[in-house]
């Protein structure tokens, strides 16, 4: 794929997972200090919905569409 935002998307999670020393569990810390800072400093941090709370009301049509599980 040649999209540009694909590209810049695929950058920085190369750029992400360098500065981790392609580590998972540094990546993830890394990312959850970021978060805490950000919500320190009044942005509000988005968390994804647990699965439990997933239902067909919660999810739009395009989700409904896109993920078939419940």
């Amino acid at each position: 794929m040649n999209d540009e935002i694909i590209v810049e998307l695929r950058a920085t999670k190369l750029k992400l997972a360098e500065q981790a020393g392609f580590d998972m569990q540094r990546l993830v810390a890394q990312i959850l200090q970021e978060e805490t800072a950000s919500a320190a400093s009044g942005i509000q941090v988005l968390q994804p919905l647990p699965a439990s709370a997933a239902t067909s009301a919660n999810r739009s049509s395009f989700q409904q569409i896109r993920f078939t599980h419940p």
